[in-house]
């Protein structure tokens, strides 16, 4: 103990920033100076500094004191890159290869909502598909919202209705909300506690959930495109305007021309990010800055393919980094994430992520809390990155072998991570497949399986997981195999190597007619019988190298030369009446 403290306070620091969060409370325990350490929060910002580069971020622990983010952080980060990583593939048949419009998990569950407002409830502790649901209880469905207990639906008469997502009947009754739209209505946003509509003349509701009333109606000029609210308050665009709603401070509208592919609303933080494949614009709605804008574009012919937005609790700037909020954006080969309260002009990190040497990949999407960020990528392959210094952590999934899809470069759709920063799972969905993955502490054993004793410790979930890595690349060489013996085979067929004997006798049997409807003169047929006489001839004259028998009797050489002479002249006879006859 002498000895340590007897050290500079910064290789101290340093010391102490590599225990886990358990370790350091029975070290601070130990000593009243390393207390002292420990609790300075003025050290321990600096040392924040030091390892990640910033002082402004998105709070993991929201606690006032750098020590406690920094040891949280740290532990987070190890945990993310160390750790067991298990993860489960799901096919399901009914998933299309079109882009799925959300993805909501309330563990062990997964609901994923497609273009065409189905949505499939898979149970990812199992392994399977449990149901498959539709609101065909409605006629004209146009639009859908899926939350984490509930899915709103309107239709094209105006209708809203809510279904509730039940653990065992799924879709309750609908339960329609008492006053419709007067028109079609174009989009939908719900919470836990509020749902907000908005319709084709402009019309936006604000209802609760449990009364199933309208709090609030709002008119707007054109047709509503997306909105998105929080309580009281709503953001919604329509062709030429963003308008921001809100019944204490009235409606105030930015003007906005542009098309929308994404849109994102920070609430507490008061901005709205909202762009298209080349360009971002992060606008603030506060009282202070209203209006004011940022950008981000991208360069030459790379585009914007995912954009994800933290999940963030009510905003308290009192906490260590300021209490920001990332936002994650992935090009086609890059990832960049922001701390959108201090807008786009400068990220926090950008770089061109390295996980697949063999080949190239494409990103496709991502997903981003406090610490890490997500990339998905072709063919399922998913890369775990740390959002304040880019430092790639660990390879959540290789990509899938290509027996899944019979095709190469099939794009992740979607990826999700849980809830909350402390959580270590989510998943992604490639193709008809999902990714269900946990890291660490997992809420489901890592080895359990029905009708099998489950294997605990280190040891046996390491072991699952190698055995498993090896029957994925014996299940593609087979494959491989497979699709090399069909080839092999067509291409010999095709260049006529592997005939069988009937297909030989048949082909026989074609060459002499064809050669039976040939005209031939005598010059050929005389050209033809001397060019084969010399040859059998001139075989005939050579010696036979591999006879060793001494031949010391003339007669026998008479005989021989007689013999010759005798089958050359029935030789050349038999051929001339043969294509003569012909």
């Amino acid at each position: 103990m002498a000895s340590l403290l007897s050290l500079p306070l910064e290789i101290v620091v340093r010391i102490l920033g590599q225990l886990d969060v358990a370790d350091l409370e029975n070290v601070s325990k130990s000593s009243p100076i390393f207390e002292e350490i420990v609790n300075d929060s003025e050290i321990w910002r600096t040392q924040f500094k030091r390892q990640f580069g910033v002082t402004e971020f998105s709070s993991l622990t929201r606690s006032k004191n750098f020590s406690e983010e920094f040891f949280a952080r740290s532990q987070m980060l190890r945990r993310w890159a160390r750790d067991t990583k298990i993860t489960k593939i799901i096919k399901v048949a009914t998933f299309p290869y079109a882009m799925l419009c959300d993805v909501k998990m309330v563990y062990p569950r997964c609901f994923v909502k497609d273009a065409s407002d189905i949505i499939t409830v898979v149970n990812v502790s199992k392994g399977k598909m449990e149901a498959q649901l539709s609101a065909s209880s409605l006629n004209g469905l146009t639009t859908q919202c899926l939350s984490p207990t509930d899915s709103v639906v309107g239709t094209i008469n105006g209708v809203i209705a809510r279904h509730q997502l039940q653990q065992r009947f799924y879709y309750a009754n609908d339960k329609p909300f008492d006053k419709k739209h007067p028109s079609k209505v174009t989009c939908i946003y719900s919470n836990e506690t509020h749902c907000y509509s908005g319709d084709d003349k402009g019309n936006i509701f604000v209802s609760d959930f449990k009364t199933m009333k309208v709090e609030h109606e709002y008119k707007l000029n054109g047709s509503v495109q997306c909105l998105k609210g929080c309580r009281d308050s709503v953001i919604a665009v329509t062709k030429t305007d963003m308008h921001v709603l809100c019944s204490s401070r009235g409606t105030s509208v930015i003007p906005f021309d542009e098309y929308v592919d994404f849109f994102k609303v920070d609430f507490e933080g008061e901005v709205i990010i909202v762009g298209h494949e080349t360009q971002l614009w992060a606008y603030s709605f506060a009282s202070s800055s209203f209006g004011r804008s940022t950008s981000f574009k991208v360069n030459g012919s790379d585009h914007i393919t995912g954009v994800s937005l933290e999940t963030r609790k009510p905003c308290d700037a009192r906490v260590a980094g300021g209490d920001g909020l990332n936002l994650a954006v992935v090009t086609d080969n890059r990832l960049l994430i922001f701390n959108i309260r201090r807008g786009l002009d400068k990220p926090l990190t950008d770089i061109m992520p390295t996980l697949d040497t063999k080949r190239g990949f494409r990103i496709n999407s991502v997903a981003v809390n406090a610490t890490v960020a997500l990339v998905g990528c072709s063919d399922g392959l998913i890369g775990c990155f740390e959002v304040l210094t880019g430092r790639r952590l660990c390879i959540i999934n290789k990509a899938l072998p290509m027996r899944y899809f019979g095709v190469r470069d099939v794009s992740t759709s979607h990826i999700f991570l849980g809830g909350n920063n402390e959580d270590t799972f989510g998943g992604a969905i490639v193709g008809n497949i999902m990714i269900y993955f946990q890291v660490g502490d997992l809420k489901v054993p890592a080895s359990k399986k029905k009708g099998k004793k489950s294997v605990n410790g280190l040891i046996g979930e390491r072991k699952n997981a190698i055995h498993k890595v090896i029957k994925n690349e014996v299940d593609e060489i087979d494959y491989r195999h497979q699709l090399q013996d069909a080839e092999d085979e067509l291409r010999s067929r095709y260049n006529g190597d592997d005939l069988t004997q009937e297909e030989e006798i048949e082909l026989a049997m074609v060459l002499n007619q064809s050669m039976q409807e040939q005209s031939i003169d005598n010059e050929s047929v005389s050209s033809l019988t001397d060019s084969i006489l010399e040859q059998i001839i001139s075989d005939s004259t050579e010696p036979d190298i591999e006879s060793t028998e001494p031949t010391n009797s003339s007669a026998h050489h008479f005989d021989d030369d007689y013999n010759d002479e005798e089958f050359e002249r029935h030789l050349e006879e038999a051929l001339r009446r043969s294509v003569l006859d012909n």
